[in-house]
Formats: C-alpha cells, sequence, structure tokens
C-alpha cells in the first residue's frame, strides 16, 4: 500500500466541514438571547424549550441562522397595542390592519394552529408561559413548571 495515498484519503475525510447539530444551534439561539438581547437565562431557556419544535423545524430547512432564530424569538410585544384591552376579566382582542395580517401569517405557516381561534390560543398562551417561569423562580418553585393551567 502507498503511504502517500493512504495519506490522502485521511486528508479528504477530515477536510470535509461538520455542521452544528440541532442542540448546538439551540445553545446558539440560548447563549444570542442571554448575551445579545439581555434576557434573563431562565426565561431563555424556557423559551427554548417552549418554541423546540419551531427550531426543530427552521433548523432541518436550514433557513434561519442561530442569531436570526434569537431575534424571532426575542421579538417583545408592544405596551400600547390598542387591540388588546381588558374588559371586567376577560381579554378582548380585536384583529385588524397589521394585526390581522401578522395572524394570518401565523396561521398559514400550520406552527401555531389549524384555524384562527386554535393560532390566537396558542399565541396568548406562549406569552403568559414565557414570564411563568420568572414568577415561579420568584416565588420559589425553581422547577418553572406550572402543571394544568387552562
Amino acid at each position: 500500500m502507498n503511504p502517500t495515498t493512504n495519506t490522502k484519503a485521511k486528508s479528504k475525510k477530515t477536510a470535509t466541514p461538520s455542521t452544528a447539530s440541532l442542540e448546538e444551534f439551540n445553545s446558539g439561539v440560548l447563549y444570542a438571547l442571554v448575551s445579545l438581547h439581555g434576557m434573563p437565562k431562565l426565561v431563555a431557556q424556557e423559551l427554548v424549550v417552549a418554541d423546540r419544535e419551531f427550531l426543530a423545524s427552521r433548523f432541518e430547512r436550514g433557513d434561519l441562522s442561530v442569531l436570526e432564530a434569537a431575534d424571532e424569538l426575542s421579538v417583545k410585544p408592544g405596551t400600547a397595542a390598542g387591540w388588546v384591552q381588558i374588559d371586567e376579566d376577560a381579554l378582548v382582542l380585536n384583529f385588524d390592519g397589521e394585526v390581522e395580517r401578522l395572524l394570518k401569517q401565523a396561521l398559514d405557516t400550520g406552527l401555531f394552529g389549524a384555524n384562527r381561534r386554535e393560532v390566537v390560543d396558542a399565541m396568548v398562551r406562549r406569552g403568559v408561559e414565557a414570564v411563568l417561569p420568572v414568577l415561579s423562580a420568584c416565588t420559589g418553585n425553581r422547577s418553572g413548571r406550572v402543571s394544568n393551567w387552562q
């Protein structure tokens, strides 16, 4: 066997660039959320776990970088949103214009539900669930999980 041929074969194998795993991708998103977006680590961890299906699907498609994923997950809700109102003990959501367009876009992705009601329900729950780990940590429930809330 020619030693030169063997060396070339080995170098071809090691020259192939490796790709990140989903776990590495998620770790990068977590790092970006904490370091670049200033999100508390506990909240960022819960957000990555809550959005694991979204992150996995975008990772598999390869159309979203780590930084773009962190940007997507770190969008903060508007505090002066006129389309959200509290009426007695009910939350009233009025969709029109830009909010309606974004709601339709979320529905079209299929990630949040199969119909408008499911999409709105998923989005409201996601928003509430993103805050619960912080509240749980403050009250002593270190698991950060809230079970069976409706």
